[in-house]
């Protein structure tokens, strides 16, 4: 005879399919400063940091999905009450000859415990960009993972982005921006890149991004302990 089975309902658990694999997040997320809620995810065994597909995905369902356990604020807390930020580090590179063929683009690096904004300074820039290979877009990727959009991607300091935008595209990859903006969409939110202007980065500025609703902010780390970060169950 076949065994039927049912998984049991656990009030700390939110989960998903993408793309047919169940994914599981910890509910209530990791709360608080954004260092310290990325150390305690690096820390946590029970735990793994997302990618940025499965941070998007966490998106969808607290905004556009809303049912069931989705629907619970206190538990997912986000977009309700506060800041989903990214495990990463991005950096403003400044639109200046002394940059090379970096300038006016931007890094996105992985976030790594104990690290600070004043770790990631200008050292961290590479002098070129030799060896690295096309990922997707218009983002290269070297052997350490280190991601960088180019194309001058921050003239306006608030504007509306697609999907096909190259600091989207490097952060969470080309299905994570096409379900970002699906999110926008079906939640009814308006999305908005907060960037800042060229004149305005004269050296290289590094920030941790995050979402407020559909918003993206690559323009500084927030700054309050009301931040999350999707903790994906091992």
């Amino acid at each position: 005879m076949a065994k039927v089975t049912f998984p049991e309902r656990n009030e700390n658990i939110v989960e998903l399919q993408l793309d047919g694999r169940t994914v599981k997040y910890q509910v209530p997320p990791l709360i608080g400063w954004p260092e310290n809620i990325l150390d305690a995810l690096a820390s946590d065994s029970r735990v793994r940091t997302p990618t940025g597909l499965e941070t998007a995905a966490y998106s969808y369902g607290c905004q556009a999905y809303g049912r069931q356990d989705w629907a619970a604020k206190d538990k997912v807390w986000f977009p309700d009450k506060g800041h989903l930020v990214f495990p990463n580090w991005v950096t403003l590179i400044p639109n200046s000859d002394k940059f090379g063929e970096l300038a006016g683009g931007i890094l996105v690096h992985s976030y790594e415990k104990g690290q600070t904004k004043a770790t990631m300074t200008e050292k961290l820039i590479p002098e070129s960009l030799f060896g690295w290979r096309h990922l997707e877009g218009a983002v290269l990727i070297n052997d350490a993972g280190t991601k960088f959009a180019y194309g001058h991607l921050w003239n306006t300091q608030t504007g509306r982005w697609d999907k096909k935008n190259a600091a989207i595209v490097a952060l969470v990859g080309q299905e994570g921006a096409e379900l970002l903006e699906k999110t926008s969409i079906d939640s009814n939110r308006p999305r908005g890149l907060h960037t800042l202007a060229d004149e305005s980065v004269t050296t290289p500025r590094t920030f941790i991004p995050f979402l407020l609703a559909s918003n993206l902010y690559m323009s500084d780390s927030p700054t309050n302990a009301h931040c999350c970060v999707a903790s994906v169950l091992k």
